[in-house]
């Protein structure tokens, strides 16, 4: 069956008509016409009604039916095309938070460069929900997991390293210069990350919850750890960040941020290197590991969990 037959269908379908396929596909409107016609030939059925007046796409029975296995062959057909050119060019896949990209993945995929020169590597951010579907579709090989792992017999858990978190302020900051309790950091001056929607300010953390009884919204919301530090611009203000971010913030803007601690931290960061069993002894991830290893032993403030 001609596979680019079936991926013009399915350009019909996802376009509406005939007419925006060929546009979108930069083919002629009797190309596409005569690609349906074949692919209904060779499954013996009617995909389209046509007619006069007929504009939109209108699938009969059988069209319907046959998009489900449709979208099956092109994701197949995908996948038998990324494993050619994988085999032809090695390519690693790497998902990781927007945090994450920015000061820990770098010096990573570096390392991995330098010891496979012919190496291309991809980096995403899928959002946390999506992680496990679009892993197990096999759209990247490995993953940064920020929390703890849950049982999946598909996949496999590699602890990374794990960190404590401090409180970031600016370096002529009104708290005191000693370890903090809780009660000593006015809410009214706070800069939070938080995902929570807008329309709920209320933090659902047992640590927040047990330290902060009163409720408020914070000066500042962000939805980056790594635009703390932007916002930090009253002597009275202060955000509680994992400490590998206050490093970060501090190497940003030399000499204007300062760390403090707390007598009850929030729990350690626990982060964890997610991978599907079938791609865990690959030479490419092997590399990866070693040199996610290689980062750890060069940052101290980060506390390895990897065994090799």
């Amino acid at each position: 069956m001609n596979q680019q037959n079936i991926r013009i269908f399915m350009a019909v379908v996802e376009n509406g008509s005939i007419a925006e396929a060929a546009r979108v596909l930069h083919y002629t409107h009797p190309r596409v016409s005569e690609s349906i016609r074949q692919l209904e030939s060779e499954l013996g059925v009617q995909l389209l009604l046509r007619g006069r007046g007929i504009r939109k796409v209108e699938l009969t029975p059988e069209g319907q039916r046959f998009i489900p296995v449709a979208m099956q062959w092109v994701m197949a057909d995908q996948q038998i095309r990324q494993y050619i050119q994988d085999e032809k060019e090695p390519t690693f896949r790497l998902n990781a938070s927007s945090t994450e990209l920015q000061y820990s993945v770098p010096p990573i995929v570096r390392r991995m460069m330098k010891e496979i020169p012919e190496l291309r590597v991809r980096l995403l951010s899928i959002t946390k929900e999506k992680v496990m579907e679009s892993l197990d579709r096999q759209e990247f090989d490995a993953a940064f997991w920020t929390g703890n792992p849950f049982e999946d017999s598909r996949m496999v858990w590699v602890p990374f390293h794990q960190q404590e978190q401090c409180v970031l302020c600016p370096a002529d900051t009104t708290l005191p210069d000693r370890v903090l309790k809780t009660s000593e950091l006015d809410p009214h001056y706070e800069v939070r990350y938080s995902k929570i929607s807008p329309t709920d300010p209320i933090d659902p953390t047992k640590w927040r919850r047990e330290n902060f009884p009163i409720r408020m919204e914070p000066r500042v919301r962000v939805a980056n750890l790594m635009a703390v530090c932007d916002y930090l611009d009253d002597r009275r203000c202060w955000s509680i960040v994992p400490l590998s971010v206050a490093k970060w913030s501090m190497e940003r803007h030399p000499g204007e941020l300062t760390i403090r601690y707390l007598e009850s931290s929030p729990p350690v960061r626990c982060c964890w290197i997610l991978t599907r069993k079938s791609y865990r002894d690959t030479p490419t991830f092997q590399c990866f590991l070693r040199c996610c290893d290689a980062y750890l032993d060069a940052t101290p403030y980060l506390q390895k969990t990897l065994v090799l």
